[in-house]
């Protein structure tokens, strides 16, 4: 299990709760009137948002480069607009890179994703293949037998648990676990419109792995 910290500058709209699904746990802190957290491990992650201005982003940079807590951390300003010339100049000042808000923990949780993979052994931790079909977390790509299959990011992290557990029943509330988020965040009934739509793409592909309701408990995915 790789885990970070994660310094963010504004309170996440869907929460600080700790993320922990598919390989990657994250803890969420946030720095507040220029005061840095204490309990940090070694791998930290700083978003910064850069539309609150650059000499105030430069100046949130310089605190967490400062520190002694948060020296090597990465830091990634987070632009209001996808504006090449701001992302340039907010590299060109120190950011390790940039990415377009507003923030989220998807985007903070796909920005780990794919930056941490560190090549070709770490990216194999990302990829699963029950057969012909392939779940690629870090590339957010779904395929049969080499054949892309639509999905949103979504319904590919919950493809992903269900091919990981093959064969296994799934509740909704380990669904929605999975996802990163607290069980009383997103209704049961989001959980089953999302399946129905991983069902019908999968059976548009010709998928012959079947994913089946289990009355009253959840869902499970098996050979037909």
């Amino acid at each position: 299990m790789n885990h970070c910290d994660v310094l963010v500058t504004k309170v996440l709209p869907e929460g600080m709760h700790n993320h922990d699904a598919f390989g990657q746990s994250a803890s969420f802190h946030l720095v507040a009137d220029r005061l840095i957290p204490t309990r940090l491990g070694t791998n930290i992650w700083a978003f910064v948002d850069w539309h609150d201005g650059a000499e105030a982003s430069l100046q949130m940079q310089n605190l967490i480069r400062s520190h002694p807590m948060t020296a090597r951390a990465k830091v990634i300003m987070v632009l209001d607009q996808p504006d090449l010339a701001s992302g340039q100049k907010a590299m060109s000042l120190g950011a390790d890179g940039y990415l377009v808000g507003p923030l989220d923990r998807g985007k903070i949780i796909d920005r780990l994703l794919v930056e941490q993979q560190g090549g070709r052994h770490e990216a194999q931790r990302h990829r699963i293949a029950l057969g012909d079909l392939l779940v690629d977390v870090s590339a957010f790509a779904v395929r049969w037998k080499g054949q892309p299959i639509p999905l949103s990011r979504t319904e590919l992290l919950l493809l992903r648990h269900l091919v990981e557990r093959c064969c296994q029943v799934t509740t909704r509330q380990e669904l929605i676990a999975a996802l990163g988020k607290p069980a009383d965040s997103i209704a049961l009934r989001t959980i089953d419109i999302w399946i129905g739509r991983i069902r019908r793409a999968l059976a548009k592909a010709g998928v012959t792995y079947d994913l089946r309701s289990v009355r009253s408990v959840g869902y499970v995915l098996d050979e037909r």
